[in-house]
């Protein structure tokens, strides 16, 4: 037994189609009465109290109760006559399409008959995205018919903001993970030395305490060291705490204040949008920072004084898994240029280039991200032992790495850990239609 988008009481039948109870009539009626006979305040009490308690359709609550099992928090699922609104946050899967393949194969599973779900994947407790996707349209593409392009082109994102969801189960708050991660930066080095090398371990604790929070405690301890910038000693990498949050007209907005990379200490915030369903994102990020190093004991700061800033666009490219991003930038050092970042997808695996140019330095590179085994983690816990979904390389070469005195760093900004498109789970219109096909192998999963 539940309630539909109206307020009605549905219930589901064997063939997964809902139809409305005479027996939830009789409470109506039975509400009404209160109204007449009862005093205000406890009339209104009644009400409240029927409309927050009626039970979930057992459909729902056994979608609720397999989602559980497999490890996803925040979980909501809203019934109406010809609608299921299912809310989830997906810590365990590595591909966020991966999960949304897994929830729409168990909704669909259990009830074949409605006409269109709607995903609502969160992050931080925060609504990302809502994607609608006709039933019978997913049915038939899950069952070998039609193209992935003529089924994606039927899927809309919907950018309705975070709006909140009551009686979540399976909370993520307050659960933490402890994710062990091996860094490193190569570098163009002179010419009887091409490439200088630097690595370092970096274990990081991170937990969200409420809606939209995230606190990060990382520490570098470099193993190797042929740069020269860094030092050898253990030192703070990040040390922050964040706050995400939707704000009206769809954007998406980050601040945090903490330590920050590289030896940064300040506030940094970021805001973007979303623009022609997924297709372009429109962003921005503001920092001012001071310096902050411990070196023999001691501890180096400076005032936050230092103010670096970026602007930038990204196209989406639906045809091919690509993305293309021109920004222009202020830098740590002070110099500012534009730079240009092409970027293409071949499933869970990136590759990209980039060039930045300014008045310092002109300098590119090659990115390089390719997905770290398994692709189902362990189940969110109060306690979790984790590694990075993916690992990324980058190398970067510059005109002035080495001139008589130390390395050149140029074009260098304040690096949060915060990544708008990441937080966004990169749920865009490159993504959607060109890995949609995962969804045709997960179809049996249930």
């Amino acid at each position: 037994m539940g309630k539909n988008a109206t307020g009605r009481a549905t219930e589901i039948d064997p063939q997964g189609v809902e139809r409305r109870q005479p027996a939830m009539n009789i409470a109506a009626r039975f509400r009404t009465a209160l109204l007449h006979r009862s005093g205000i305040a406890v009339s209104l009490f009644l009400l409240l109290f029927f409309d927050l308690c009626g039970a979930q359709t057992p459909a729902a609550d056994s979608l609720v109760a397999r989602l559980a099992e497999q490890g996803f928090e925040n979980l909501v699922v809203a019934v109406s006559d010809s609608e299921w609104v299912v809310h989830y946050e997906n810590r365990v899967y590595r591909h966020e399409m991966a999960a949304a393949g897994i929830v729409l194969a168990a909704a669909v599973h259990l009830a074949p008959d409605i006409e269109s779900l709607v995903l609502v994947p969160q992050n931080r407790g925060i609504e990302i995205a809502r994607l609608a996707v006709p039933c019978q349209a997913y049915l038939a593409f899950v069952q070998g018919s039609g193209s992935s392009r003529a089924f994606s082109d039927q899927i809309v994102f919907i950018e309705g903001g975070d709006q909140p969801a009551n009686g979540k189960q399976e909370s993520s708050f307050w659960r933490f993970d402890l994710i062990a991660n091996v860094g490193q930066e190569v570098r163009l080095g002179n010419y009887d030395d091409r490439f200088k090398l630097y690595g370092y371990v970096l274990p990081a604790l991170l937990v969200t305490p409420w809606k939209g929070s995230r606190v990060v405690l990382e520490a570098i301890r470099p193993f190797y060291d042929d740069i020269g910038v860094h030092g050898e000693e253990t030192r703070i990498g990040r040390a922050n705490i964040g706050q995400a949050l939707i704000l009206p007209g769809n954007v998406a907005a980050a601040v945090q204040f903490g330590v920050h990379m590289p030896e940064r200490w300040g506030w940094v915030v970021d805001a973007a949008r979303f623009f022609w369903q997924r297709r372009i994102l429109l962003g921005a990020h503001y920092s001012k920072t001071g310096f902050l190093y411990r070196y023999d004991d001691t501890w180096i700061y400076s005032a936050m004084a230092t103010e670096t800033w970026r602007v930038y666009a990204t196209w989406f490219c639906d045809r091919i898994d690509l993305q293309l991003t021109a920004d222009y930038a202020r830098y740590l050092m002070g110099d500012s240029g534009p730079r240009i970042t092409l970027m293409r997808n071949f499933g869970e695996t990136s590759l990209g280039f980039y060039f930045t140019s300014t008045a310092e330095d002109k300098h590119g590179g090659v990115q390089v991200a390719i997905p770290l085994p398994p692709a189902r983690r362990a189940k969110p816990a109060a306690f979790r032992i984790n590694w990075p979904e993916r690992y990324k390389l980058d190398y970067r070469a510059t005109t002035r790495v080495y001139t008589i005195g130390p390395p050149i760093q140029t074009g260098i900004s304040v690096n949060t850990g915060f990544d708008i498109n990441d937080f966004y789970k990169r749920l865009n219109a490159s993504t959607l239609a060109n890995q949609v096909e995962i969804w045709q192998e997960l179809w049996q999963t249930p």
